[in-house]
């Protein structure tokens, strides 16, 4: 049975935003902390270019992404500009062939690549609470040391 309420929020973030509680959250050392920044592929262009440049560095900067998502993160971003493109075709749709097949079929295919945008964007990184499941051990942890909080 699935579980129901509010996806858990990454350690990390809880940090950041100054909820981390040790009795609540456990240890700081817990955290996934992989090294690296994403980069974007040569192949991403467009609305998907965009979307990285526009949603990437806030991750990066939070520490919710590394190297390791780049290819979630341009998957995400692919899809992103696939949604846009057949939005944008079916806007360019002449009247003529409004309410037809046509106009069904990029209604589809622009639905179909936004489910696979969301699914990847909540899985990724823009809903974490995927990530904030993981745990590992402090000792794999060491090779990333974690900045020291602000206190005040």
């Amino acid at each position: 049975m699935a579980k129901r309420g509010r996806p858990r929020k990454p350690l990390d973030m809880k940090l950041f935003e100054g909820e981390y509680r040790p009795v609540r959250d456990g240890p700081e050392d817990a955290a996934v902390r992989l090294p690296g920044t994403p980069e974007p592929t040569r192949k991403l262009k467009g609305e998907g270019l965009k979307l990285w440049k526009a949603v990437v560095p806030t991750l990066t900067q939070h520490r919710v992404a590394t190297a390791a998502d780049a290819p979630a993160l341009t998957a995400m971003c692919e899809w992103w500009g696939l949604y846009r493109r057949h939005m944008t075709a079916l806007e360019k749709l002449p009247a003529a062939q409004r309410g037809g097949l046509a106009e069904q079929r990029m209604t589809m295919l622009a639905l179909s690549a936004w489910k696979a945008f969301s699914q990847a964007a909540a899985t990724f990184g823009l809903n974490p609470s995927d990530r904030a499941r993981l745990r590992i051990s402090p000792e794999a942890n060491a090779a990333t040391p974690v900045p020291p909080r602000k206190r005040g």
